[in-house]
């Protein structure tokens, strides 16, 4: 059955707002854009209506990375060292848990925090999201009729003789197959954590599956591992796999093509190391860029390189990355860090990063309310806030979500509330 959906007002696009407009969805998928007047045209009186009120209409949110295994980390890690001992840190905090409370029970509290991480991301109007985990849980507890998850499990190792159980397990998890709206992926950690052999295998299952992703020049820490063969990664390194084969003065874009290669549809996470030359390769292969702004900030990584990004017109989304390196999985908080960080780019432009941005690099039919896409759309609380202060309003202050519509199913329904 076809259903109408109308608000006070619908955010289409940067700088595009409009009074009085709606959707008409049927099956899952938007049937109709347009003013709520033409929607009604040649319908029964009393048809199927679901009234928003003075709330805005917009695409859902998409979280194009977060690591929703490590929230047990909450509040317990801090970067004071740098990047190389927070990772220090990571495993260290894990292995103390596993010793304290038990595999089974450490695996109970880790499934419990990934829950709880999706419930979050959820209310705060996230509708399609890329995990990433190592132990591949979430792709097992995330429910199945929740927000559309992409759950990739993350392959790393170094060693050659890694790399064969690495890809049996990978295939494995991948042939478990979809669960619902929750569908499993396969992706390499980082070019500096993977094997050449390792980085081939997982290059096969990228081009089977069309989709890839990694994290990509993060860090200064991992420019000079590359660039000078030293620094605090580079000891790190070579503690985990003396005998690895990451070559001192290689381009990492290099070591990506030759031993990744070049998938469909490629995902750059964080980037904030990147060269203006490397960039531009980036957007040769038509990859997109995910931006943390929180994590970022965290770690003080270099600041992001938004203006040879822009030169090179490379796609932008935005993701939360974990509740070990930032405060919340909100993505009105990273498109908040974004804005006061960088004033100058406006504020449309940031919005259409977190919604079509995201969708287009998890190559999702989504990120937009446009005929034929898929009915992901939330309605958030921003009465008698003007036209002209709208899209500032939503990306400097956190606004109320009320409703979350994922695939025309209403997963959130606050609009009586308060």
């Amino acid at each position: 059955m076809a259903v109408i959906i109308q608000a006070e007002r619908m955010w289409l696009g940067p700088g595009r707002i409009e009074q009085s407009w709606g959707i008409r969805m049927e099956h899952g998928q938007i049937q109709e854009v347009g003013p709520v007047r033409k929607l009604r045209q040649g319908r029964p009186l009393g048809g199927a209506v679901m009234d928003c009120g003075r709330s805005v209409l917009m695409p859902g949110l998409v979280n194009a990375h977060v690591h929703l295994e490590l929230g047990w980390l909450r509040d317990r890690t801090s970067a004071r060292g740098g990047f190389a001992h927070w990772v220090r840190d990571l495993r260290r905090h894990q292995a103390e848990e596993i010793a304290e409370v038990g595999e089974d029970k450490f695996r109970r509290s880790m499934g419990q925090a990934i829950r709880l991480g999706a419930t979050e991301m959820l209310h705060h109007g996230i509708t399609s999201f890329l995990d990433v985990s190592n132990s591949g849980l979430p792709g097992q507890v995330l429910p199945e009729n929740g927000p559309r998850a992409l759950a990739a499990l993350e392959c790393l190792g170094l060693s050659e003789s890694q790399s064969a159980p690495t890809l049996t397990r990978a295939q494995a998890y991948v042939d478990a197959g979809r669960r619902g709206r929750v569908r499993p992926l396969v992706v390499p950690h980082a070019l500096y954590s993977c094997s050449g052999n390792l980085l081939k295998g997982l290059g096969s299952l990228a081009t089977q599956e069309g989709f890839t992703s990694i994290h990509l020049m993060e860090s200064r820490e991992e420019a000079d591992l590359y660039q000078l063969g030293m620094g605090p990664l580079k000891v790190l390194v070579d503690e985990i796999c003396p005998t690895h084969d990451i070559l001192v003065g290689e381009d990492p874009l290099e070591r990506l093509d030759r031993f990744l290669g070049q998938p469909a549809s490629f995902l750059a996470v964080h980037g904030y190391a990147l060269s203006p030359s490397q960039i531009q390769k980036l957007a040769r292969m038509g990859a997109s860029v995910c931006l943390c702004p929180s994590s970022r900030a965290f770690f003080l990584h270099p600041t992001i390189p938004l203006t040879d990004l822009a030169k090179s017109k490379i796609n932008l989304c935005l993701g939360t990355d974990s509740l070990a390196s930032a405060p919340t999985l909100s993505l009105w908080r990273e498109m908040a860090v974004l804005h006061q960080e960088y004033p100058e780019i406006e504020p449309g432009r940031i919005l259409a990063w977190a919604t079509e941005g995201g969708a287009r690099a998890l190559g999702l039919p989504a990120g937009k309310l446009q005929t034929g896409l898929s009915a992901d759309w939330i309605a958030v609380e921003a009465a008698d806030v003007p036209d002209d202060e709208l899209e500032e309003f939503l990306v400097a202050e956190e606004p109320d979500v009320r409703v979350v519509c994922v695939e025309g199913e209403i997963l959130l329904d606050g609009r009586w509330d308060g």
